[in-house]
C-alpha cells in the first residue's frame, strides 16, 4: 500500500507542473507561430510585388521594341528580307 501511495504522489508531482508549464507555453507558442506566418505572408507579398513589377517592366520593354520596329519601315523591310532568305536557306 505505501508503494502505491508513493506512485500516486510521484504522478501528481510530475503531472501538475507539466500541466502548468504546458498551459503557460501553449499561448506563447501560438503567438510565435502566428507572427512567423504573418512574416512569411508579408515576404511572399513583397516577392509577388517585385515579380509583378518586373513582369510589367519586361512587357513594356517588349512593347517599346515593337513600336520602334513598326515606326521604322526600312528596318521592317530589312527584317522581312532577312526572314525570307533564312526561310529559303532552311529548305535545302
Amino acid at each position: 500500500m505505501p508503494l502505491r501511495r508513493l506512485h500516486t504522489r510521484l504522478l501528481l508531482a510530475v503531472c501538475i507542473p507539466l500541466t502548468l508549464v504546458s498551459s503557460t507555453l501553449l499561448p506563447v507558442l501560438h503567438v510565435h507561430i502566428q507572427s512567423r506566418l504573418s512574416n512569411l505572408h508579408a515576404e511572399a507579398d513583397a516577392l509577388l510585388t517585385i515579380g509583378h513589377e518586373a513582369l510589367n517592366r519586361d512587357i513594356n520593354e517588349s512593347l517599346n521594341y515593337s513600336v520602334a520596329i513598326a515606326e521604322m519601315p526600312s528596318l521592317r523591310r530589312y527584317l522581312t528580307v532577312q526572314s525570307r532568305s533564312s526561310l529559303l536557306d532552311q529548305h535545302y
